[in-house]
């Protein structure tokens, strides 16, 4: 199953601009369930900042590619893995949301 990933939100400390928490969405891509429902999970990441490394990017300099890549270093092959179990007996890959116009 194809997830595409999404930033939510982002926790930080007001002090040096060091994230917290990231709050985060994988979407399976392309299939519902039967009743038309996107399949998702969403949830949050800790993280420990420390505004000595070198590795270091404070709050204004983010870019959602960027915590993106913290996240699925983190987590990814855990999650797909959930929606895998999870929505197996689940989706209808047939089916499409959307309207005709735009």
């Amino acid at each position: 199953m194809n997830c595409t990933w999404t930033i939510e939100q982002l926790r930080r400390n007001s002090a040096d601009g060091g994230v917290i928490t990231v709050f985060w969405k994988c979407k399976a891509d392309g299939v519902t369930d039967k009743f038309g429902n996107e399949l998702f999970l969403s949830s949050t990441l800790d993280l420990t900042p420390d505004p000595s490394s070198p590795d270091f990017v404070p709050f204004d300099s983010l870019t959602e590619e960027v915590v993106l890549g913290w996240v699925q270093a983190e987590i990814q092959a855990d999650v797909e893995e959930e929606m895998n179990d999870r929505f197996a007996d689940k989706v209808v890959a047939d089916t499409a949301l959307g309207t005709p116009w735009t």
